[in-house]
């Protein structure tokens, strides 16, 4: 479970990078949308995505997501800890 930093001070001195980041990431995956206070999802989980599902989103969107990948200061593990927490959402389900 993520709980993305809000502003508190104090809930952000004990936050993990990724948690530090994950507002920042969040509204460059999806548009600005609200930052929701929690993301869950199975730990090394392995899902099913139908063909109909993955054309919801634009071939663009996916290249973005991409190149945010490759360009993030993250270390490899954090941004597999993001992407593994952000495939649900990507492919059209809430956050937890």
């Amino acid at each position: 479970m993520i709980r993305p930093v809000s502003d508190n001070k104090e809930s952000s001195a004990q936050a993990s990078s990724v948690e530090q980041e994950y507002p920042t990431i969040w509204k460059t995956f999806f548009n600005s949308t609200d930052v929701p206070e929690m993301i869950a999802t199975p730990y090394c989980g392995q899902f099913a995505v139908s063909r109909e599902q993955v054309r919801k989103r634009p071939r663009e969107e996916y290249m973005r997501y991409q190149q945010w990948v490759m360009e993030t200061k993250l270390k490899d593990e954090e941004i597999e800890q993001v992407m593994g927490s952000l495939w649900h959402v990507i492919f059209g389900r809430e956050a937890v």
